[in-house]
């Protein structure tokens, strides 16, 4: 919502001064950089939720193989 706000928002009327047109500019790319980063994260930590799911279920149906086997998956878990 802050991107599209930023990407569509109007120029400042003349009466404010160049000071305070620059700082207005300055906390509009600020607010889009942060949420860039918050969406980055979120991804980030999305991504590595899944990869830490499929490594769960991949060493749930090795440890079926055997004993030593399953002692090497729960070491990787464990990781």
């Amino acid at each position: 919502m802050v991107i599209e706000t930023a990407a569509n928002h109007s120029p400042m009327p003349r009466h404010f001064s160049l000071r305070a047109k620059l700082t207005a500019n300055a906390m509009v790319e600020q607010a889009m950089l942060d949420s860039g980063e918050d969406k980055l994260a979120a991804q980030l930590a999305r991504t590595s939720m899944q990869n830490i799911g499929s490594l769960a279920m991949t060493t749930e149906q090795l440890s079926c193989m055997g004993p030593n086997v399953n002692a090497c998956c729960q070491a990787i878990m464990a990781t």
